[in-house]
């Protein structure tokens, strides 16, 4: 599974570290993206497109910074949607997707774990 969602030994080929360390800093931005995606869920059903915007901003770049772009496409599109004519459906729709792919990836990462 987590080959379709990301390559974890191409990411640390890229990045020059090991998966041990990788693997720790991902667990880290999980552990961040849980309490992003409350909030982002929130500021949605608040209309706080600033705060949309922010988040959607920040998880694409930690997710870029990490080789893990399926969850970074998603943010960038959110984040584009939150500058430029804000849908409410069609925001609620990508949030829904980060969140499924997110849990796609935290699957990936701790059966990865699991096997080190």
């Amino acid at each position: 599974m987590e080959e379709e969602l990301f390559n974890i030994q191409q990411a640390c080929g890229e990045l020059k570290i090991g998966e041990d360390i990788y693997l720790r800093i991902v667990s880290r931005a999980i552990e961040q993206t849980r309490e992003d995606l409350e909030r982002l869920c929130q500021a949605h059903q608040q209309n706080g497109i600033e705060e949309i915007q922010a988040i959607a901003h920040r998880l694409k770049g930690d997710y870029a910074n990490l080789r893990i772009n399926c969850l970074s496409d998603i943010a960038n599109r959110l984040n584009l949607l939150s500058k430029h004519g804000y849908d409410h459906s069609a925001a609620e729709n990508l949030i829904n997707e980060l969140k499924s792919v997110f849990v796609g990836v935290v699957s990936a990462i701790e059966n990865r774990k699991g096997n080190n």
